[in-house]
């Protein structure tokens, strides 16, 4: 039940908090209703840099996840991901460098399945061709947790 709604206009710092179990939750002495989410700029970006790559399912499905605003720790370390390796890459470094200085930074190891923690669990499902029995094995491991 909603008893009270007010609007506020005005610049506030704001800080970008990450919380496992919820987009949408409440935060401060007054109780703000905030709702995470990923940068319409940071999505254009992405797109950007993905398209070097040619059209991909499961990377399109994570970019339609972003734009309809799901922030899960998968759709923030896949963004995370796509944001910082086109960032080196435009630097002059090529992707393969680019890609496995990333999931490093990230703490993922380069071992099969990795993709597991970049692809949330239903873009694996829908697209098990794009991805090895590993990642699919532990996507279905990860979905539980």
């Amino acid at each position: 039940m909603v008893w009270l709604k007010w609007n506020v206009y005005k610049t506030q710092e704001m800080y970008n908090l990450t919380v496992d179990t919820a987009q949408t939750f409440f935060v401060g002495e007054g109780q703000w209703l905030v709702h995470n989410s990923c940068d319409p700029s940071d999505i254009r970006k992405i797109e950007d840099h993905l398209q070097k790559f040619g059209y991909d399912d499961a990377n399109d499905s994570m970019v339609k996840r972003l734009k309809a605003g799901e922030w899960t720790p998968w759709d923030q370390r896949f963004a995370q991901h796509e944001l910082l390796e086109s960032k080196l890459m435009d630097k002059g470094i090529d992707y393969d460098t680019a890609h496995k200085t990333v999931l490093k930074y990230q703490g993922i190891s380069y071992k099969p399945g990795y993709e597991a923690y970049l692809y949330h669990p239903d873009v694996v499902d829908a697209f098990p061709d794009q991805f090895s029995f590993a990642a699919q094995r532990i996507s279905k491991i990860l979905r539980v947790r």
